[in-house]
């Protein structure tokens, strides 16, 4: 199934940041939630929609029970409406609404923020100080609740800055190889 192996001592520090090659992007995706299936996770998406996520979960035997979702991208393609475990966010450009959500999210008791990508985020918000500059801000807000963070990159020669940026922020990067 996968060629990532991960072992959950792997998040034990606070923010972890994990670099993957394009190639490792779809098993990174169902490896980290599986192993952390018995935690509270808010897990942040910006490349998949919510329902693409929870197809993806059920297809590879991930419980959905303890996670909550914040969908970035339906809302953007689609109107539609929260569900219980999902808040949706007008779009990955709209940063204080994210962060705002995120922070309300937070203070609920979760063991775990996984944020899917850094990179995506790149993308909508074309300079690395803005994206640094909000992924500060959200640190700041799981240290303020106890809540850890894993953060996905993709390990490429165009996100280097925002890479070298982001590791210094982390307590540990984690290498996943081709």
């Amino acid at each position: 199934m996968s060629n990532i192996t991960l072992i959950s001592e792997e998040f034990h520090d606070q923010l972890t940041l994990i670099r993957t090659p394009s190639i490792s992007y779809s098993d990174l995706i169902r490896v980290v939630p599986k192993q952390l299936a018995d935690k509270r996770i808010c897990y942040v998406t910006l490349n998949k929609t919510y329902d693409a996520l929870i197809n993806l979960f059920q297809m590879n035997d991930i419980p959905v029970d303890n996670t909550v979702f914040i969908d970035a991208i339906t809302k953007s393609l689609n109107e539609v409406d929260n569900v219980d475990n999902c808040y949706f966010v007008s779009s990955p450009h709209a940063l204080t609404e994210l962060s705002i959500v995120i922070n309300e999210f937070i203070q609920h008791s979760f063991e775990y923020l996984l944020f899917d990508s850094l990179t995506t985020l790149l993308i909508y918000h074309r300079k690395e100080e803005i994206v640094i500059k909000f992924l500060s801000s959200i640190i700041n807000v799981l240290k303020a609740f106890n809540c850890k963070g894993i953060f996905y990159v993709l390990n490429t020669d165009e996100h280097q800055l925002l890479i070298d940026e982001a590791t210094m922020l982390m307590d540990k990067t984690v290498d996943i190889g081709y």
